[in-house]
Formats: C-alpha cells, structure tokens, sequence
C-alpha cells in the first residue's frame, strides 16, 4: 500500500512553511512568528522557549524519544511536510477522532484498533491559505495489518506506547481511563511520507459525537471525513 519515503524534495510549495504552526499555542509561522524545530524529534515546532518548555513539560518530554518510528522517519525537507501533516491534522483532530472511532466500530469490539488502522491519504494543496485547507483527502479505508506493506507490527507497538504515556500524562482520558487506541495512518502522495496520529480512548467511556448531521448520509463517515476536511470546516 505505501512506498518507503524519500529522501529530499525540493519543490515543496513555498506556503507550507508559512502555514505549519506552533505545537503548543499553535501561532502560524509568518509577520513576527519564527518557527524552531525541536532538537529532539525534529519535527515538532515552536514559536518561543516558553512554548517549547511547556510543551515540554506537558506531554513533549514523553513523546519525543519516540515521535516517529525509525523505518518512518522523513529527512531533510521532508520534515516540513510531515510537520504540515501534523498542523493539519491538529486543526481536524475532533473530526479525525470520531471518524476513527466510528470508523473501526471501536464501540463492538475497543480493541480492534490494535489489529486494525484508518488509513487517510492526503494531497497537498497547491495554494493553500489556510492550515485546515492545507492537504485534500483522496482516499480513506480502515485496513488490517496484513493490508499494510510498511512494517505493521511496529505501528501497533507504537500506537500501545502512546496509551501507556497517555496514562501517565495529563490531559483527557488520563490514568486508568487511556486504556485503548487507534492509529490514524497519515499517507501523504505527492511525496510518499506518513505520519502516526494515535486516538487514545476509554473503552467505558466512548462517546461518539454525530457524524451525520449537515448533509452528511446516516453512518457514512467516510462522507463526513470528505466533506469536512476538504472543505476547511473545524469542529
């Protein structure tokens, strides 16, 4: 299903750089705003040494040694599409989230986000204006580990380290409450570079928002993925 990401890109539209955001106040790179990337992970960016130590000492200092998996990791500019990538997906992480949950069934059976993954590949806008009109969705499709030809197990494995960080760290579904997750697969294909937006959940305490609302068809969450990512519209 994936390609092995690439190397450099040079022909990366100028406006990502001024789109990606700040992971902690999420202030976007332009007039006054410079942007540092983490020494650590080398993605996540900051726009000032108290963003960064906030962050820090929020949830950074726990997901840094681990942020991205070794067989994953993007280099040189490719850095700046996956920390796009990241931007983007912050701004949609409500509906990212529903979809994910509904989408696996996680309501049936809380553990078949361990087994299973929602897979969403995005294209890059060529003029974006926005961070949340950043990328379009082309295709969205939950797949098995099996369907998965980039090395599967350790996406899992990952995904199993961030519920055990989220018990320990603060935040919603903390403690003995963070006890499942699913892993949204990010595959953008106009450079073949991805990246892992885990949902970390209750299995006691799901709670699924309606999806179906404002057009969109009754359980078709692929259909409200489309709509409202490609169209800008935050939750």
């Amino acid at each position: 299903m994936f390609s092995r990401p690439v190397g450099e890109h040079h022909d990366i539209s100028p406006n990502i750089h001024n789109l990606t955001q700040c992971q902690f106040c999420h202030s976007s790179q332009g007039e006054g705003v410079t942007l540092r990337r983490c020494s650590g992970c080398k993605i996540y960016m900051y726009c000032s040494v108290p963003c960064q130590m906030n962050a820090w000492k929020a949830t950074h200092k726990k997901e840094c040694t681990h942020i991205d998996l070794p067989s994953l990791a993007p280099q040189g500019s490719g850095q700046m599409v996956v920390a796009a990538m990241r931007a983007f997906a912050a701004k949609h992480a409500t509906t990212i989230t529903n979809v994910a949950l509904e989408a696996l069934d996680v309501d049936d059976d809380p553990e078949r986000g361990f087994q299973e993954a929602l897979v969403i590949r995005l294209k890059l806008n060529p003029e974006p204006t926005l961070v949340e009109k950043m990328f379009q969705v082309t295709d969205a499709r939950v797949c098995s580990a099996g369907e998965l030809d980039i090395r599967s197990q350790e996406v899992f494995d990952h995904l199993r380290v961030c519920v055990e960080d989220r018990r320990s760290s603060g935040g919603p579904f903390t403690g003995a409450k963070a006890t499942h997750g699913v892993g949204v697969i990010l595959y953008n294909t106009d450079f073949r570079l991805i990246d892992i937006f885990p949902v970390i959940f209750s299995a006691g305490d799901i709670h699924l928002p309606s999806l179906h609302g404002r057009g969109d068809v009754l359980g078709d969450w692929e259909r409200a993925l489309f709509r409202r990512l490609n169209g800008g519209i935050l939750e």
